[in-house]
C-alpha cells in the first residue's frame, strides 16, 4: 500500500512525507526504500511514534545519502536504541538537516549517549530531545551540549530527569549557537532544592547577554517565595526581548 503511495504521487515531486502513529516497523521501511531513494525534492519525513527500532533505523541510513534535499528528519518515539542511533550518527552526516528529532527514544548506554550528541552535532536549527525514557537522560544532553553549535535557532530538550549538574551545562552552553537561538525549552523533571534552583535562575539571568536573540527559556521552576524573586526577573527580562 506504501508503495502505491509513492508510485502514484511521483516520488520526485515529494516535497513532504508525514507517515506518523502509523504502526509502522522495520520491514515497512524496507518497502518504501526504493520510492524514499527517488524523492531528490523531499524536505521534511516525519516517522514519528512509530515502531522502527534499531533494524528500521539502520535501513533509512542506507537511503539518506538519496535525499539531497531533506532538511527535517523526525524519528521520535520510535524505541530506537544504541544499535540504531550509531547508524543514524554516520547517516545524519550524509545530509543537511536543520530540523531533527529523537525525543522518546531507548538511549540506555554510554555508546548511544554519544551517538545522540554525534547527531546534534551536525549544523541544526532546530534540535529535540524530550523525554528520553532512561535514567542517562543527563548524560545525553550533557554531550549534546558539547555539540551545540552556530546557527541553532531552537532547542528543546524538556522532559527529561535533568539533575541540577546537568541543567547548569546546558544553560552554559546556550552561547555555543551564538547569535541565533532564540527559544530553549529545558524543563526538567527532577526535583531541586530553592537554593538550587535559585542557582540555576541566576546562571540563566547571567547567560541570557550572551545569547541577545533568545527571548523564550522555559526552565518551569515550581512556585515557591524563596525562587520567585529570580523568576520573575528572568521572565520580565526575556518579555522585554519579545517587545
Amino acid at each position: 500500500m506504501l508503495c502505491k503511495v509513492f508510485e502514484l504521487r511521483g516520488s520526485a515531486t515529494l516535497e513532504a512525507v508525514a507517515l506518523r502513529h502509523n504502526e509502522l516497523d522495520a520491514d515497512c521501511v524496507e518497502a518504501i526504500k526504493p520510492g524514499l531513494a527517488m524523492a531528490t525534492s523531499l524536505r521534511s519525513l516525519d516517522l514519528s511514534r512509530n515502531y522502527l527500532g534499531d533494524a528500521g533505523a539502520s535501513s533509512l541510513v542506507d537511503v539518506l545519502p538519496q535525499l539531497t534535499s531533506l532538511t527535517s528528519l523526525n524519528l521520535a518515539g520510535n524505541a530506537i536504541g544504541e544499535t540504531g542511533l550509531l547508524m543514524l550518527a554516520a547517516g545524519v552526516e550524509t545530509v543537511r538537516l536543520e530540523h531533527l528529532d529523537l525525543s522518546e527514544n531507548v538511549i540506555t548506554t554510554p555508546a548511544a549517549v554519544k551517538a545522540v550528541g554525534r547527531c546534534f552535532a551536525t549544523p541544526l536549527k532546530k534540535a529535540r530531545a524530550r523525554s528520553i525514557s532512561c535514567e542517562s537522560a543527563a548524560d545525553t544532553v550533557r554531550h549534546l551540549c558539547t555539540g551545540l553549535q552556530e546557527g541553532l535557532e531552537d532547542l528543546d530538550v524538556s522532559g527529561n530527569r535533568l539533575d541540577k549538574p546537568a541543567m547548569t551545562c546546558l544553560i552554559r552552553a546556550l552561547p555555543c549557537a551564538g547569535k541565533s537561538l532564540s527559544r530553549a525549552v529545558v524543563w526538567t523533571r527532577c526535583s531541586f532544592s530553592d537554593e538550587e534552583w535559585c542557582e540555576v535562575l541566576q546562571e540563566a539571568i547571567d547567560t541570557l547577554p550572551l545569547c541577545p536573540l533568545l527571548a523564550s527559556l522555559v526552565l518551569s521552576p515550581p512556585v515557591s517565595p524563596a525562587i520567585a524573586a529570580l523568576d520573575m526577573k528572568l521572565q520580565q527580562l526575556l518579555a522585554e526581548r519579545r517587545t
